[in-house]
């Protein structure tokens, strides 16, 4: 029952996030104590190679952040979809970009919002059911708030 209590899942969470913050801590004293190691010095090559390690797990630990970010967000959107269909979920398949558009009329009528959104593998173009959320920016999710019109392939 502790675990559920809001400032104790405050703490958990920034807990969680301490071990990443730590590699770009260690990026910055590596870079400290190559800058202050005598160019001869025995260990100035592992110091290089540490650093480059070091860079390489940075580098990984942001993808993995970025595709679990990029995952949330196509949840949210599968929620939004009117009837939950067509399923986007999938292993391989991943979000490119999202956003609003405005689809204009060859007679030169009114503007209509439309939401695009471009995956690895197929793109979607919805109809925005309801109202539009601040500054025209649709909020995800939302739901039964994207009606699919087409989808390619």
């Amino acid at each position: 029952k502790q675990e559920s209590r809001p400032e104790v899942q405050k703490k958990l969470n920034a807990l969680l996030i301490t071990p990443v913050q730590r590699i770009p801590r260690y990026k910055l004293l590596l870079d400290d104590i190559i800058k202050n190691t005598p160019r001869f010095h025995p260990d100035k090559d592992n110091l290089q190679e540490a650093r480059t390690q070091i860079d390489a797990i940075a580098w990984y630990i942001n993808d993995q952040i970025k595709d679990y970010e990029n995952s949330r967000i196509m949840i949210d959107i599968q929620k939004s979809l009117q009837g939950g269909v067509p399923k986007i979920i999938k292993p391989d398949r991943k979000l490119i970009k999202q956003g609003n558009l405005m689809k204009v009329n060859k007679n030169g009528g009114h503007a209509q919002p439309r939401y695009v959104i471009l995956f690895s593998d197929m793109l979607m173009y919805c109809k925005i059911k309801g109202n539009i959320i601040q500054g025209g920016m649709l909020e995800l999710p939302k739901s039964d708030a994207l009606e699919v019109c087409a989808v390619l392939p």
